[in-house]
């Protein structure tokens, strides 16, 4: 059996307002794996980053920075933290 490695790094994104802005911001640097209403009043928004570094830390990193500068549509539809 081969050891564990490093694939990729995920973010899931639950909020009560639609994330089409942030998917729309990130979705040329990111893969979207899932945008839409999960339920009444609960939107999802499943991003994977394609990695660019061969540790998750610094990928986590560059995710971060990508979600750090969403401007616009995107900005004022954010409901969460980093």
């Amino acid at each position: 059996m081969a050891a564990p490695h490093f694939i990729n790094v995920d973010l899931e994104i639950e909020s009560r307002h639609d994330l089409a802005g942030i998917e729309a911001e990130l979705g040329r640097k990111v893969c979207v794996l899932f945008a839409g209403q999960v339920r009444r009043g609960c939107f999802l928004l499943c991003l994977e980053i394609v990695p660019e570094y061969g540790n998750p830390d610094d990928n986590i990193c560059a995710l971060c920075f990508r979600c750090g500068t969403i401007v616009g549509q995107g900005k004022a539809g954010m409901a969460f933290r980093l």
